[in-house]
């Protein structure tokens, strides 16, 4: 008859046991090859914030008041107000849960709550990137840096990774993390004949956040791959691109990176905002747009982005790209 089945007495199943419950589909979706890249950010969401706070609240108690408590929980425990993206994605898993709930029946879906980035969150801001003279700065540092013989050989061999990982997704503008570390050897096509008669880097990205796309890379990295496959030694079609010696994925990146900035003295940029790995990828774009006038949409599709958000984050640079215009 459509009723919600009600394993507990008062109000259901608790949210929390649902979101295990999805968790657990989500991770066996994965592991067959089924899920998508977002998935893991669900799973993130859901082991961090959701359990957590709703472990022991009945799903059919959920309202909007509650929800207001744990908006209120968030904030506190962040310490600042969350963007907009980051409500937009909590609403997103939780949308994604009660679908679940409501295909098992723990929930009719007229009792799902709705979920609104409205009146909420600031503004999501550009990531800092580097301009032309830091990046220079950047990767001129580093070849003293990955040869430090300073460290024990683990230490001196994640610098040496580091080095070239660094310069990969400057030149290809892929996401850091999982676009660039699941890539294999077989990926790449370091001599990929264009109908153009010119051969180029061509790269298969085939866990993107957007699904499988393929990447056209700077001519630049064909030195870096060579060196690559010296430090690794792991050439294999099969083998990961960027690993440790024993195959494995590297860890612990993202800290090491920041730890390269503070010896280079680039960690934040002129506007005091804290630079990432993620401003690689920023700088790629502005670059793109800024030195070669790229079509917002190629620049898009080579990314694996929208055109919104090239737009959105890049369009407020138009008048130092055709200074002419404004200037005489």
């Amino acid at each position: 008859m459509g009723f919600a089945v009600e394993p507990t007495k008062m109000g259901g199943i608790s949210f929390g046991e649902v979101c295990k419950r999805y968790a657990i589909q989500l991770q066996k979706d994965l592991s067959q090859g089924l899920g998508k890249p977002i998935h893991k950010t669900y799973l993130n969401v859901i082991s961090k914030w959701l359990i957590p706070y709703f472990k022991k609240v009945p799903i059919k108690a959920i309202d909007d008041e509650i929800i207001d408590g744990y908006e209120r929980h968030r904030r506190n425990k962040l310490e600042k107000e969350p963007s907009k993206t980051t409500i937009n994605t909590h609403n997103v898993v939780f949308r994604a849960v009660f679908d679940f709930a409501a295909k098992k029946k723990y929930v009719n879906r007229s009792e799902i709550p709705v979920f609104t980035v409205k009146n909420k969150g600031i503004p999501s801001k550009r990531r800092p990137d580097f301009s032309r003279d830091e990046y220079r700065h950047l990767y001129r540092y580093m070849r003293k840096w990955a040869g430090r013989e300073k460290g024990n050989w683990i230490t001196k061999y994640k610098r040496k990774l580091m080095r070239e990982y660094v310069l990969f997704v400057a030149n290809t503008g892929m996401r850091p993390g999982t676009e660039p570390m699941n890539l294999t050897w077989n990926c790449i096509e370091e001599d990929w004949l264009a109908p153009n008669g010119k051969t180029y880097i061509r790269i298969w990205v085939n866990k993107g956040k957007r699904g499988e796309r393929r990447v056209i890379a700077r001519r630049n990295i064909k030195r870096s791959l060579g060196r690559l496959r010296e430090v690794t030694r792991r050439t294999e079609p099969d083998d990961k691109v960027f690993c440790m010696p024993d195959g494995s994925e590297p860890k612990d990146m993202s800290a090491l990176f920041t730890r390269l900035l503070i010896d280079a003295e680039l960690l934040y940029d002129r506007g005091g905002n804290r630079r990432t790995l993620y401003s690689l990828r920023h700088m790629y774009a502005t670059f793109r747009l800024a030195f070669r006038n790229v079509d917002y949409r190629r620049l898009a599709k080579q990314m694996g982005t929208s055109v919104m958000m090239i737009e959105k984050h890049y369009a407020h640079d138009e008048a130092e790209r055709y200074p002419d215009e404004f200037g005489i």
